[in-house]
C-alpha cells in the first residue's frame, strides 16, 4: 500500500473541502490526476478514492483503475435492499 506524500495529502484535503462546499472545478480534477500520475509512475495499478466526496470529480485514468468508495457503498446498499 502506498499513500500520498504529505504535500499531496494536504492538497487532497483542500480539494475535499472544496468538494464539500460545492466549489470544486476542473483544476481540482487535474491536481488529483497529477497525484495519481505520480503513483502510476511507480507501477501502481489501482487507486482507492477513500473519501466519498472525491467521487464528485468523476476521475478517469488511462493506466490506473480507480475504485470509488461512494460507488462501492451505493452498490452494496442497493444489493442489500434488493434482497428484502
Amino acid at each position: 500500500m502506498i499513500v500520498p506524500q504529505e504535500f499531496d495529502q494536504t492538497q487532497l484535503g483542500y480539494i475535499i473541502n472544496k468538494c464539500v462546499r460545492g466549489e470544486n472545478d476542473n483544476n481540482d480534477t487535474e491536481k488529483v490526476k497529477k497525484i495519481i500520475n505520480a503513483f502510476s509512475d511507480s507501477d501502481v495499478k489501482t487507486v482507492i478514492l477513500a473519501c466519498t466526496d472525491l467521487q464528485l470529480l468523476q476521475l478517469v485514468h488511462p493506466k490506473v483503475t480507480i475504485y470509488d468508495s461512494m460507488k462501492i457503498l451505493a452498490d452494496a446498499i442497493t444489493e442489500e435492499i434488493l434482497k428484502l
